[in-house]
């Protein structure tokens, strides 16, 4: 998503459906078996893929994800519940707190 300039709807489609897998599973995990703690990118990643889809050049195709799918609502919903999870493992797995700001999201 960092070099790409414009998305196609399958794009955009196809990145919703993985990012939304992809915090439901992680949100679901506890301690050390969240991926952010053996990846130190992970959230600022997911939070960067989130912002370039959720970018308003992809208005159109997220109206049509939004009428097939449960669309921006649902995603930033898994994003909350992540956010929620990783808040209450913190202390478990030393985890820092961080801020990621993006042009379309801030976590």
């Amino acid at each position: 998503t960092l070099h790409t300039n414009s998305f196609y709807g399958n794009d955009v489609k196809t990145a919703y459906q993985l990012l939304s897998r992809v915090l439901q599973y992680e949100s679901q995990q506890q301690g050390f078996d969240l991926a952010a703690t053996k990846d130190m990118e992970f959230n600022e990643n997911i939070i960067k893929a989130g912002s370039a889809i959720l970018d308003i050049l992809n208005k159109d195709h997220w109206e049509q994800i939004q009428r097939t799918e449960g669309g921006t609502a649902h995603l930033l919903k898994h994003y909350e519940e992540y956010a929620n999870n990783v808040a209450q493992n913190m202390r478990k797995t030393y985890m820092k707190p961080f801020t990621v700001v993006t042009p379309n999201m801030i976590m």
